[in-house]
Protein backbone atom coordinates (compact mmCIF):
# COMPACT_ATOMS: atom_id res chain seq x y z
CA UNK A 1 0.00 0.00 0.00
CA UNK A 2 1.47 3.61 -0.54
CA UNK A 3 0.01 6.65 0.47
CA UNK A 4 1.41 9.98 -1.54
CA UNK A 5 3.85 8.42 -3.27
CA UNK A 6 5.74 6.28 0.22
CA UNK A 7 5.18 3.48 1.00
CA UNK A 8 3.12 3.00 4.26
CA UNK A 9 5.24 -0.02 5.64
CA UNK A 10 8.36 2.18 6.45
CA UNK A 11 6.48 5.18 8.40
CA UNK A 12 4.97 2.59 10.34
CA UNK A 13 8.12 2.12 12.20
CA UNK A 14 9.73 5.42 12.49
CA UNK A 15 5.93 6.44 13.75
CA UNK A 16 5.93 3.63 16.36
CA UNK A 17 9.66 4.94 17.44
CA UNK A 18 8.63 8.85 17.70
CA UNK A 19 5.54 8.09 19.96
CA UNK A 20 8.36 5.57 22.16
CA UNK A 21 10.27 8.74 22.48
CA UNK A 22 7.50 11.35 23.32
CA UNK A 23 6.17 8.45 26.22
CA UNK A 24 9.59 7.65 28.18
CA UNK A 25 10.07 12.23 27.99
CA UNK A 26 6.95 12.12 30.57
CA UNK A 27 9.03 9.82 32.76
CA UNK A 28 7.79 7.40 35.59
CA UNK A 29 4.82 8.04 37.37
CA UNK A 30 4.94 10.10 40.43
CA UNK A 31 4.88 8.59 44.03
CA UNK A 32 2.37 10.09 46.19
CA UNK A 33 4.82 11.83 48.00
CA UNK A 34 6.47 13.19 44.88
CA UNK A 35 2.36 14.37 44.14
CA UNK A 36 1.45 15.77 47.19
CA UNK A 37 4.60 17.92 47.50
CA UNK A 38 3.98 19.47 43.98
CA UNK A 39 1.00 20.29 45.08
CA UNK A 40 1.59 21.59 48.70
CA UNK A 41 4.57 23.56 47.09
CA UNK A 42 1.90 24.85 44.42
CA UNK A 43 -0.66 26.05 47.53
CA UNK A 44 1.72 27.93 49.29
CA UNK A 45 3.20 29.48 46.30
CA UNK A 46 -0.25 30.54 45.95
CA UNK A 47 -0.70 31.72 49.17
CA UNK A 48 2.57 33.67 49.13
CA UNK A 49 1.48 36.07 46.04
CA UNK A 50 -2.35 36.35 48.03
CA UNK A 51 -3.84 34.54 44.51
CA UNK A 52 -6.97 33.27 46.73
CA UNK A 53 -8.89 31.57 43.84
CA UNK A 54 -5.96 29.62 43.52
CA UNK A 55 -4.82 28.70 46.76
CA UNK A 56 -8.60 27.61 47.72
CA UNK A 57 -8.41 25.18 44.70
CA UNK A 58 -6.40 23.12 46.58
CA UNK A 59 -8.80 22.42 49.27
CA UNK A 60 -10.85 19.46 49.59
CA UNK A 61 -14.22 19.23 47.76
CA UNK A 62 -16.05 18.97 51.38
CA UNK A 63 -14.40 21.86 52.05
CA UNK A 64 -14.94 23.55 49.12
CA UNK A 65 -18.79 23.08 49.29
CA UNK A 66 -19.04 24.32 53.19
CA UNK A 67 -16.81 27.26 52.49
CA UNK A 68 -17.25 29.36 49.39
CA UNK A 69 -14.16 31.39 47.98
CA UNK A 70 -14.57 34.60 49.72
CA UNK A 71 -14.61 33.20 53.73
CA UNK A 72 -11.58 31.47 52.48
CA UNK A 73 -10.13 35.11 51.63
CA UNK A 74 -11.37 36.17 54.71
CA UNK A 75 -9.68 33.30 56.93
CA UNK A 76 -6.41 33.30 54.75
CA UNK A 77 -6.32 37.18 54.55
CA UNK A 78 -5.52 39.80 57.45
CA UNK A 79 -3.43 37.60 59.50
CA UNK A 80 -0.74 38.23 62.08
CA UNK A 81 1.58 37.17 59.27
CA UNK A 82 2.26 37.91 55.77
CA UNK A 83 3.84 34.84 53.62
CA UNK A 84 6.75 35.72 52.32
CA UNK A 85 8.07 32.72 50.36
CA UNK A 86 7.95 28.51 50.09
CA UNK A 87 11.00 26.39 51.23
CA UNK A 88 10.80 22.91 51.50
CA UNK A 89 8.28 20.35 51.34
CA UNK A 90 8.30 16.85 52.70
CA UNK A 91 5.52 14.29 53.15
CA UNK A 92 4.58 11.04 54.29
CA UNK A 93 2.61 8.80 53.15
CA UNK A 94 0.40 5.96 53.85
CA UNK A 95 -2.61 4.76 52.03
CA UNK A 96 -5.06 8.26 50.77
CA UNK A 97 -3.10 10.28 53.84
CA UNK A 98 -0.19 12.19 53.24
CA UNK A 99 1.02 13.92 56.40
CA UNK A 100 3.34 17.56 54.78
CA UNK A 101 5.49 19.51 56.25
CA UNK A 102 6.36 22.54 54.49
CA UNK A 103 9.02 25.64 55.68
CA UNK A 104 7.65 28.84 54.81
CA UNK A 105 8.99 32.14 55.67
CA UNK A 106 7.03 35.30 57.05
CA UNK A 107 7.06 38.56 58.41
CA UNK A 108 5.13 39.92 61.35
CA UNK A 109 2.57 42.34 60.23
CA UNK A 110 2.66 44.20 63.79
CA UNK A 111 6.16 44.90 64.14
CA UNK A 112 7.75 44.94 60.98
CA UNK A 113 11.16 44.95 60.06
CA UNK A 114 12.19 41.04 61.35
CA UNK A 115 13.33 39.74 58.07
CA UNK A 116 14.24 35.96 57.75
CA UNK A 117 11.43 34.35 60.08
CA UNK A 118 10.51 30.85 59.02
CA UNK A 119 7.90 28.37 60.52
CA UNK A 120 7.08 24.84 59.65
CA UNK A 121 3.42 24.12 58.59
CA UNK A 122 2.09 20.76 59.28
CA UNK A 123 -0.78 19.86 56.94
CA UNK A 124 -2.91 16.67 56.15
CA UNK A 125 -3.69 15.58 52.15
CA UNK A 126 -5.98 13.48 51.48
CA UNK A 127 -6.37 11.39 48.32
CA UNK A 128 -9.77 11.47 46.58
CA UNK A 129 -11.07 10.84 43.26
CA UNK A 130 -6.95 10.16 41.99
CA UNK A 131 -6.47 13.66 43.21
CA UNK A 132 -4.43 15.17 46.54
CA UNK A 133 -6.44 17.74 48.52
CA UNK A 134 -5.35 19.79 51.21
CA UNK A 135 -7.63 19.29 54.35
CA UNK A 136 -9.10 22.15 56.03
CA UNK A 137 -11.48 22.66 58.74
CA UNK A 138 -14.64 24.30 57.99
Amino acid sequence: MKSNGRPVGRLLPLLAIGLGACASLSGPPKTAEEAVNERARARWEALVAQDWEKAYSFASPAYRSAIDLNGFKLRHSGGAVVWQGVGSVDSKCGGEVCEVEVDVAFEPVVQKGFKGLSTTVNEKWLLENGQWWIQLKP
